[in-house]
C-alpha cells in the first residue's frame, strides 16, 4: 500500500471514530429524545390537520437521514480500520 492511500484510510479511520465518539455522546440520546417528542406530538395532532402529521413525517424522515450519515462514517471508518490492519 502506498503511503497516500494509507494517509487516506487512517483519516477515514480516524473519522469513524470521531463519529462513533459523536454519536456515543450526543446524538443517541438527542435521537431518541426528538423521536419520542414527535410521537407524542404526532398522537396529538387532529387528523384534519394533515399538514402537520405531514411535518411530524418529514422531520422523522430528516432524524433518520442525519442517522444514516452518522453511521456512514462509522461504517467507512471501520472498513478503513479492517484495510489498514489487513496491510500490517
Amino acid at each position: 500500500m502506498d503511503d497516500t492511500k494509507k494517509s487516506i484510510l487512517e483519516d477515514e479511520a480516524a473519522k469513524g471514530r470521531r463519529a462513533s465518539a459523536f454519536r456515543a455522546e450526543f446524538v443517541d440520546a438527542f435521537l431518541a429524545d426528538a423521536r419520542l417528542a414527535l410521537f407524542v406530538n404526532f398522537q396529538t395532532i387532529p387528523m384534519e390537520k394533515s399538514e402537520l402529521l405531514m411535518e411530524c413525517k418529514r422531520l422523522l424522515g430528516t432524524l433518520d437521514t442525519f442517522e444514516q450519515s452518522i453511521n456512514s462514517f462509522i461504517d467507512t471508518g471501520k472498513l478503513a480500520r479492517a484495510s489498514l490492519e489487513l496491510e500490517k
